[in-house]
């Protein structure tokens, strides 16, 4: 059920209409309805004037300095090759197995497309952490309650 709320904070409940009730055949909605906007700092926190909305900045990075590196390997690792040649490598370590003697080859050519691909990430996240920042602190308009 939906309600909406007076300018005291009282809310009354407002009940679902049937198509029937909208005078259209249609279904369409019935525009001779009264609507009424509220403010939801004076519905839902009523006794606290300070409240304020939350923060609308925009965040679009992925990574900060502590989820850099868990977040890009899972991430690297995900893709189909690199897990392949992951457990490639991890095979290459058991001597009955191996060609190479015990030795993990493929780790080397494993290991430098995983770190280009992170700098690539890292520079990537870097240039959006940037955008952020400038769309943050563009001048903005700021229109009171009844101006426009």
């Amino acid at each position: 059920m939906v309600s909406l709320a007076d300018a005291d904070g009282t809310a009354e409940p407002l009940k679902k209409r049937d198509r029937a009730d909208s005078g259209s055949s249609n279904g369409s909605v019935n525009n001779n309805v009264e609507r009424r906007v509220f403010e939801t700092n004076v519905v839902f926190n009523k006794k606290d004037k300070t409240r304020r909305f939350p923060d609308n900045a925009i965040k679009t990075a992925k990574y900060n300095c502590f989820t850099f590196l868990p977040k890009n390997l899972f991430e690297q690792f995900t893709k189909m090759a690199n897990f392949y040649f992951l457990v490639l490598s991890f095979m290459e370590m058991i001597k009955p197995i191996s060609d190479s003697n015990g030795q993990p080859i493929l780790l080397l050519p494993l290991s430098f497309v995983v770190g280009v691909s992170m700098i690539k990430d890292g520079f990537e996240d870097s240039k959006r952490k940037k955008s952020d920042k400038e769309e943050n602190e563009r001048v903005t308009l700021n229109c009171k309650r009844g101006e426009a």
